[in-house]
């Protein structure tokens, strides 16, 4: 009964958006990418010599942590076919053209005939779901055509929806998967207790995605030239209420012989220019306008995607955006592969890393103004807590490796093809 409700709610909420379709940015751009994602089904070919996985991303941090099962997959058959599928139009913009895959498209809307659409056309002989995307009525169409499918990556929190009624009666859909890979052995546990059997804490694949780029991180010119020998702050996926607080602190200490790098979540020229607008009296530069080794340069704010994970590297300590807002923690991984301190806001319930890492004594979580700017001064002025934090925060990272490993392992051992 709960689960034709659900149908019914899908349904429902097409024919109630569907006036709006027209005229709301977002929507428009999803149904739009809906009906180009079908017409790219229809055309696409199966091929029964090369099996296919397909992987289903929320958005761009659910991709990344599918990457490294991915690759992995690749360098062990390179004629596997993959499929990789987004709900969040930001995630299928920033990866739609990845060489990762051989279709990237949006998931259509979990009704029945797109269920059908979807695996006929594709033909999937693995389908891995990564981290918490419970769309059911998919879920159970993998199941009734005896699809081999994963979860990767999964979360379970305490009270999710799905351990109580009435989500509790659609959790013999999720307990259906082939097998399920958690981050953390809480979330194992839950799901356990929820009437799942095949369950394992295999780890975050998130560490494995970071280690390679810290490996394989190409240098950057100009920022060394900006950095030279100075210290770096960097401000990664920041959001105004991070850039805010950073201006407080130089308004109150200097720029402390520091650099300060700015790395906005957005990057459109109206949220640049405030940026800018805010750190005048320091001497701020676009990215894109910087002359490298310009000494009169003391902030410099990044107008261009992409670039993050990497400049990373050059960084002495990260403020990490969305945790003071309520947007949500972004990746604070990227910066302590590096070795890099962290300070974030105190809105991180959902991100377990963020606590973790704070007992582990490389992430620090001042809740106002005046904690931010303290915590952020004695970090640059302590050479010796810096050193400390750095390693604890390469420590984390490097003891954490290996979920792709043990979760493509299992994989293997269900999937004939």
């Amino acid at each position: 009964m709960v689960f034709f409700a659900y149908r019914f709610c899908i349904h429902l909420a097409l024919l109630l958006l569907a006036p709006f379709m027209r005229f709301h940015t977002r929507l428009k751009e999803l149904n739009e990418g809906w009906r180009e994602s079908k017409k790219a089904l229809r055309a696409f070919e199966a091929d029964p010599s090369r099996p296919l996985w397909w992987f289903h991303c929320a958005s761009l941090g659910e991709f990344e942590q599918a990457v490294p099962v991915m690759e992995a997959l690749r360098e062990e058959k390179p004629d596997v076919r993959i499929a990789v599928s987004f709900f969040s139009p930001s995630g299928y913009r920033a990866r739609k053209h990845t060489p990762l895959a051989d279709l990237v498209f949006y998931l259509p809307p979990d009704t029945a005939a797109n269920n059908r659409l979807v695996l006929d056309q594709l033909k999937p002989a693995a389908v891995v779901w990564v981290k918490y995307e419970f769309w059911f009525g998919y879920v159970r169409a993998f199941r009734k055509k005896e699809i081999p499918s994963f979860l990767l990556a999964a979360t379970f929190r305490e009270g999710h929806f799905l351990s109580k009624f009435p989500g509790k009666a659609l959790f013999t859909e999720v307990a259906a998967f082939s097998h399920i890979f958690t981050q953390d052995e809480p979330s194992a546990e839950r799901f356990k207790t929820c009437g799942a059997t095949r369950v394992s804490c295999t780890g975050d694949t998130r560490f494995d995605r970071v280690a390679t780029t810290r490996l394989k991180v190409e240098r950057i010119p100009a920022a060394e030239a900006f950095r030279q020998e100075e210290l770096l702050v960097i401000a990664g996926s920041s959001w105004p209420e991070e850039e805010a607080l950073i201006a407080a602190f130089i308004k109150e200490h200097g720029l402390c012989g520091a650099k300060w790098l700015i790395v906005p979540h957005k990057v459109d020229a109206g949220h640049v220019d405030e940026i800018c607008n805010r750190f005048a009296l320091w001497g701020v530069a676009r990215w894109s306008d910087y002359t490298p080794g310009d000494p009169g340069i003391h902030v410099l704010v990044v107008d261009s995607i992409g670039l993050l994970a990497s400049l990373y590297q050059y960084g002495h300590v990260a403020v990490i955006g969305g945790a003071y807002g309520n947007t949500g923690l972004h990746n604070i991984l990227e910066a302590a592969v590096f070795g890099l301190p962290i300070i974030c806001g105190p809105h991180t319930g959902k991100f377990w890393e963020a606590g973790a890492g704070r007992e582990a004594g490389f992430v620090f979580q001042p809740a106002d103004e005046s904690a931010f700017i303290e915590t952020l001064h004695q970090l640059i002025i302590q050479e010796e807590l810096r050193r400390q934090s750095a390693d604890a925060a390469a420590r984390f990272c490097e003891q954490r490796r290996g979920a792709t490993v043990k979760a493509l392992e299992m994989m293997r051992a269900v999937v004939i093809a």
